[in-house]
């Protein structure tokens, strides 16, 4: 067993806090623990210590006795605790009480526990959650049915999302359709699905292009107001652009333009498209470009977020003027070098997988797409190993493992860690950049995962990802991991 904190720090008190039952079905009443640091080189090696991080260790090293009457009954033993997120990593009933358990890991010295399977575990279903698993119950290696079935429980999923739209637009829904699509992507702060939902859903053929002048008046009527947002959140910064609270609501503006760039309507000769674009070309002169530290030149970036989002700026820009030479050469420049710097020069992310998911990595992949700049990621070592490590960063049943900084949620004394809704998009563009079936296959059971009931927490709803176009490869079945995923697993079979 473990329990994720700090020694002497986040223990409460350097308090023991499990409690375990002193006899078979008797109550958990016997305080135990034997702390451990995980802060050493061997605990740290994650790749041969599956609970690599700061956790503790808990050992029992009791002795129980089975009598004559007790043989083929079911016997029961508890385990509780005082603080949430207590996870069993191994729990093995054994007949030889003299097992190593002071192994490092998988330490190979040998001994049985580094070969002896989990206790087998029986439960009525009333008992457990659909969605948590006893760890010998959790799948490693699944049957080509069980992908088989996932894949297209997705694939079903998504053909319903569009149907449903096709539905609304027939019964004189679409324009409310854009509205709320329009009010989702400029409430998003960072990875904006609805925004590009919107643009595949509208450029498309195969959808909606019926909805492109809609859309665009909608983006001209709302340009004044978030334009004015983003107008106060800079002179209430005495003019500085340097955190978030001002890029944000410069990077909704900028994104409004962006969409009607993909409409290939922001070069429109219309009063309504001259207007914006007059407006909007003012605002960023006068506001934005020349100003420290992000769009005076170039810029190099340390990975920070903060940066990677402002950086976002300056992407919009110079594409949007990337056939005007003269026109905010700043934001070029700092486009540019900022564009070298992820790609070939060093970047290793923010802050844990999860994290990044949805914010860093994930924009520098929207940038990739909206440039055309697939290949410099492709050939980019950097943003391959953040992929790979984002890939590694969802465990074998779906759900997200712990990480430093994660995203996590409490209720009903449960705790739910989540990497996002972004992290499918990701390994999906993965998928499509370097062809591997592991990043598809693990896009589509964190996809699956996620949209079930999750004991305390509701289900997510999914929506299929719609841009780039044929980014959720339908025609892809049975998108599998292979041994080189599995470097310590034995061969399937």
């Amino acid at each position: 067993m473990f329990e994720d904190g700090a020694v002497g720090n986040n223990d409460y008190g350097n308090e023991n806090s499990f409690f375990i039952s002193k006899e078979f079905d008797g109550e958990p009443d016997q305080e135990i623990g034997n702390n451990t640091s995980q802060n050493t080189e061997e605990a740290l090696a994650s790749t041969t210590n599956p609970s690599e991080g700061k956790f503790f260790w808990h050992n029992s090293n009791l002795d129980f006795t089975v009598t004559p009457e007790q043989v083929d009954q079911i016997l029961t033993f508890k385990i509780a605790n005082r603080e949430s997120g207590m996870t069993l990593d191994r729990f093995v009933f054994s007949l030889n009480n003299s097992l190593d358990v002071q192994e490092i890991g998988l330490d190979n010295d040998p001994n049985e526990l580094d070969t002896i399977p989990n206790s087998k575990t029986q439960t009525s279903s009333t008992q457990i959650f659909d969605t948590i698993y006893p760890l010998d119950f959790i799948p490693f290696y699944e049957s080509d049915e069980d992908i088989l079935e996932r894949e297209q429980k997705l694939q079903r999923t998504a053909e319903k999302y569009i149907a449903q739209l096709r539905s609304a637009d027939v019964a004189g829904q679409g324009n409310d359709i854009v509205k709320q699509l329009m009010d989702e992507a400029i409430s998003q702060a960072d990875t904006k699905p609805s925004l590009r939902t919107l643009v595949a859903l509208t450029n498309d053929p195969r959808y909606f292009p019926q909805w492109k002048s809609f859309v665009a008046n909608e983006v001209y009527q709302r340009a004044a107001d978030i334009r004015q947002i983003a107008l106060d959140a800079i002179k209430a910064n005495g003019g500085q652009i340097n955190d978030l609270a001002q890029v944000t609501p410069i990077r909704t503006y900028t994104d409004l333009a962006w969409l009607l760039f993909e409409l290939d309507m922001f070069n429109d000769q219309s009063n309504s498209a001259l207007r914006f674009k007059h407006e909007f070309e003012s605002f960023m002169y006068t506001y934005v470009e020349d100003t420290a530290p992000y769009f005076d030149g170039p810029y190099y970036t340390t990975g920070y977020n903060k940066e990677v989002f402002a950086q976002d700026i300056s992407s919009t820009m110079a594409l949007l003027y990337a056939n005007d030479p003269l026109k905010f050469i700043k934001f070029k420049q700092a486009f540019d070098a900022f564009w070298v710097n992820v790609t070939q020069t060093s970047y290793d992310a923010d802050n844990s997988p999860h994290y990044d998911a949805n914010t860093g990595f994930h924009i520098i992949l929207n940038m990739a797409l909206r440039h055309g700049l697939e290949q410099d990621v492709i050939d980019s070592p950097h943003l391959k190993r953040v992929m790979d490590r984002m890939a590694r960063s969802v465990m074998s049943s779906g759900q997200s493992a712990k990480w430093g900084k994660s995203m996590e949620a409490i209720k009903d004394s449960q705790i739910q860690i989540s990497a996002g809704t972004a992290l499918p998009w990701n390994l999906k563009l993965g998928y499509k950049f370097w062809g591997n079936p592991f990043y598809l296959y693990v896009a589509r059971k964190y996809a699956a995962f996620h949209a079930q009931e999750q004991t305390s927490f509701s289900g997510q709803e999914y929506l299929p990802d719609l841009w780039p176009i044929d980014i959720d490869a339908h025609d892809i079945s049975l998108a599998n991991a292979t041994e080189k995923d599995y470097p310590h697993a034995p061969l399937k079979g």
